[in-house]
């Protein structure tokens, strides 16, 4: 083996273990993260909490995002009446109009929240809920869900509180395969920490001993004569 071939080999023993630790650490963190907020269900809830009197809009930018269904929950203060209704993102803007709205259109992982922004001003239509655009809609007492899936995206939806006002709207995706994906990551991340330690502790060793062994091979240092 060459000189360069013996140096590449021994630079990469000693930068290999410390590399490992650290992204085994990082991938462990990351996975055991995904994997707790994900469930064994593997499902992303997103939330945020409008608390408006106007309606909450819904654009394809979050509804079409991926490929599964979505199903979104809209949540009335108190024990009020929701109502949510699914149609076309220009039916949507065409009956809500310039009234009071809150319009989600992305998702944040980091804290699992909703990204939104208030625009309009006014009232909802009152005839808002009996228009004739739209595909499906249902309604509750404290709470109304519906499920949206992807074969006629792109799609809106819009939640209202008659009388009321929507104290929270929910977003949750299930892929079940996000889960054992997580759970992998974790996995992985845990295997690289466990061989980079044991590098890093085999490094430590090899120094330990080749200090020793240098000071073992130093000479005595040679007395000096006293004369008389």
């Amino acid at each position: 083996m060459s000189d360069l071939a013996k140096r590449a080999s021994v630079l990469s023993r000693r930068i290999l273990p410390p590399v490992l630790t650290v992204l085994g650490l990082a991938l462990l963190i990351v996975g055991s993260w995904f994997t707790i907020n994900l469930g064994s269900s593997g499902s992303a809830t997103f939330e945020t909490t409008p608390n408006t009197r106007g309606v909450v809009v819904l654009t394809p930018e979050v509804l079409n995002r991926v490929n599964d269904d979505v199903t979104v929950t809209g949540r009335a203060k108190g024990d009020g009446q929701v109502w949510v209704g699914r149609t076309t993102p220009s039916d949507a803007d065409a009956v809500v109009g310039k009234a009071t709205r809150v319009t989600v259109d992305g998702a944040h992982v980091r804290d699992w929240s909703l990204t939104t922004k208030a625009s309009g001003t006014g009232d909802a239509p009152a005839t808002l809920a009996a228009a004739d655009v739209w595909r499906q809609a249902v309604s509750g007492k404290g709470q109304a869900r519906l499920t949206v899936s992807q074969a006629n995206a792109p799609e809106s939806l819009v939640v209202a509180a008659p009388g009321g006002s929507v104290e929270r709207v929910t977003l949750t995706v299930e892929r079940k395969t996000w889960f054992w994906q997580a759970l992998l990551i974790a996995l992985i991340g845990l295997i690289a920490t466990v061989v980079g330690i044991v590098g890093l502790t085999g490094m430590a060793r090899r120094w330990r001993a080749a200090e020793k062994k240098n000071t073992d091979t130093e000479p005595d240092p040679t007395p000096t004569e006293v004369s008389a």
